[in-house]
């Protein structure tokens, strides 16, 4: 837990950061919007002042030069915009460093598609991968995703020829069918016996070649679909009836239902678990808005947000180890 004076620090260090580029940002869209309006009004006027048949050669002059002053001016405001946003993910990472020394956020980063195949958790092919706030503390990661699939598809169109006659077509669209979207966490563990368990409830890989496995636990039973390789066995050594109490209390506590896979290779090995939850994404405090003063309350609250996703990413980490 960070002390009341390291808070005050770290807002006072916000405030000294994110002021500038706020205020800039403020200033720029605000003489944008101006400039925007002063152009359709002087195209209005000079159109207007001109003798009829109006000519409207003046006008689109002036309506030219305005928006290439309004181009120049948006593409300043959108990087004084740009320059806040990276400013807010610095000074979160100093937040984060500051709650736990052994972790680290980057904004933009997140898990890879190659590791997001590895997990076993997930059975639908996609063309879409997406992420962003990588948390790590020490060798344990989280972040989140946004993986979608673009599927083609056609549907009859009837229109009207230019002889009057209803005729019909084939029409091509696209559709962004959702994947998975929400958390990953990835955390090195050490298996009682090598193996990969893969708990989902919406099954796994059939490349995978899973043996289905039974626990002594009712709820988890009807809830998901449990497989492990190469047979039953290691299923059954990893998946102990405390490591299953764990999981469902867990996923009580979530609110949702996540996903869970071991995996290792042999004896000498370390293994990896990996936990997916659809819908569940880590709090990192809410960015400033550019045309309101940076609130020194909603700061701290962001210093307690990232210190509770912080905390909760090491608990996954700690309540799920197989014993």
């Amino acid at each position: 837990m960070l002390t009341n004076e390291q808070e005050r620090q770290l807002v006072q260090r916000a405030l000294e950061v994110m002021e500038p580029p706020r205020r800039a940002a403020r200033n720029a869209y605000v003489l944008l919007w101006a400039l925007v309006v002063t152009t359709v009004t002087a195209v209005f006027i000079v159109y207007l002042s001109t003798v009829p048949p109006r000519d409207v050669l003046p006008a689109m002059v002036v309506g030219g030069v305005g928006s290439v002053i309004i181009l120049i001016f948006w593409a300043y405001a959108h990087g004084a915009d740009a320059e806040l946003v990276k400013v807010w993910n610095q000074w979160r990472a100093e937040v984060v460093r500051e709650i736990s020394s052994d972790a680290t956020y980057e904004a933009q980063e997140f898990i890879t598609a190659g590791e997001f195949d590895q997990t076993g958790l997930n059975v639908a092919g996609y063309n879409e991968y997406a992420g962003g706030d990588l948390l790590k503390v020490g060798f344990i990661k989280c972040s989140r995703l946004a993986v979608n699939r673009i599927e083609t598809r056609y549907r009859t169109v009837t229109y009207t020829d230019a002889n009057g006659q209803s005729q019909t077509k084939q029409e091509s669209y696209q559709v962004t069918v959702p994947v998975f979207h929400g958390l990953v966490l990835g955390v090195p563990v050490k298996l009682p016996h090598p193996g990969r368990v893969v708990i989902s409830d919406i099954g796994f890989p059939r490349e995978w070649q899973l043996k289905p496995v039974r626990v002594a636990h009712t709820q988890i039973n009807s809830t998901y679909r449990i497989g492990s390789y190469p047979t039953e066995f290691e299923g059954h050594r990893i998946l102990t009836p405390r490591l299953m109490c764990a999981l469902w209390d867990f996923r009580l506590g979530l609110r949702a239902t996540p996903r869970v896979s071991y995996s290792q290779e042999s004896r000498i090995s370390g293994g990896q678990m990996w936990l997916a939850a659809p819908g569940l994404y880590l709090k990192l405090g809410s960015r400033p808005g550019v045309f309101r003063k940076i609130n020194e309350n909603q700061l701290r609250d962001s210093i307690h947000q990232c210190a509770d996703s912080v905390a909760w990413v090491k608990r996954a980490a700690t309540s799920l180890q197989p014993s």
